[in-house]
C-alpha cells in the first residue's frame, strides 16, 4: 500500500484503479464506472461466501415473489425469519415482527405494491425497536425495483459521496438543506429518514449514470465494508 509522505495518508486500491485519489492537499472519492459497478456485482457471489448469498439471494427471492401478499401469518413469519437468519438482522423476537407485519398488512400490501416509503416506517416500528435496516430488506425483497437497502456500511460511504459531490444541492433534496449547516455526521443521521436515503441513492444513480438500483446498492454494501468494516 503506498503513502503519501507528506499527509500519511494511503490510498486505497480497487479493481480498476485507485479508489480514492488526491485532490489538493485532500481525498477525493472517485465516481464508479460501469465496468467498477459489474466487477462488485461479480465479488458480491465470488469463493465460497459468494456460494452462500446467491443460496439466500435465489431463496429470498422466489420466495417473495411467490408469496407477495402478507395475508397469511404463517407466510409473514417465514419471510421475516429467513431474512433475518439469512442477512444477520439479529433480531431476537421475529415472530413480533411478523405478526405487526400481518396485522397491518391490508395497508401494507398496497404501499409496498406502489412503491411507497411509507411501508418502511410501518415495519420498522416494532415494540421498542426500530428495526430499520430489516424492514428496508422486506420491502426491497417485495419490490426490488422501487427499494434500497440500508445498511450501516452504505450509509458510510454513501455519506461520502454525498459530501464530495454535493449531492445535498440536486433537486431532490436541496430543499432540506438550504438553510441548514452541512456535515457529515448530519447527513448520516439524516439517511435514517427514508425517503431521504431513497433521495440521495437516487441522485447518486445519477451521478453514475446508471438506472440499475441493484448495481448501486451491492456496490455500496461491498465496497462501504472493503472500507470500513475494521474502522468501526
Amino acid at each position: 500500500m503506498d503513502t503519501y509522505d507528506f499527509l500519511n495518508i494511503p490510498t486505497i486500491s480497487s479493481a480498476d484503479g485507485i479508489f480514492y485519489k488526491q485532490k489538493g492537499s485532500v481525498m477525493s472519492i472517485k465516481i464508479p464506472t460501469d465496468k467498477t459497478l459489474q466487477s462488485y456485482w461479480k465479488k458480491r457471489y465470488a469463493g465460497e461466501s459468494g456460494d452462500r448469498y446467491k443460496i439466500a439471494d435465489d431463496i429470498l427471492t422466489d420466495l417473495f415473489k411467490k408469496y407477495q401478499k402478507n395475508k397469511s401469518a404463517d407466510v409473514c413469519f417465514m419471510k421475516s425469519m429467513l431474512l433475518n437468519s439469512f442477512y444477520s438482522t439479529h433480531i431476537i423476537d421475529i415472530r413480533s415482527v411478523a405478526e405487526n407485519i400481518n396485522l397491518k398488512s391490508a395497508e401494507l400490501d398496497k404501499l409496498l405494491n406502489k412503491g411507497n416509503y411509507k411501508a418502511v416506517e410501518i415495519i420498522r416500528r416494532t415494540g421498542k425497536h426500530d428495526i430499520y435496516s430489516f424492514a428496508t430488506k422486506y420491502c426491497f425483497f417485495s419490490n426490488p425495483k422501487k427499494y434500497s437497502i440500508y445498511d450501516k456500511y452504505v450509509a458510510l460511504l454513501l455519506t461520502d459521496y454525498i459530501m464530495e459531490y454535493k449531492l445535498y444541492e440536486k433537486p431532490n433534496v436541496v430543499g432540506l438543506y438550504k438553510n441548514r449547516r452541512i456535515s457529515k455526521t448530519g447527513i448520516r443521521n439524516d439517511l435514517r429518514n427514508y425517503e431521504i436515503f431513497m433521495n440521495f441513492i437516487n441522485a447518486f444513480m445519477k451521478l453514475c449514470g446508471t438506472n440499475d438500483r441493484m448495481l448501486i446498492d451491492n456496490f455500496l454494501w461491498i465496497k462501504g465494508k472493503e472500507l470500513y468494516l475494521n474502522k468501526q
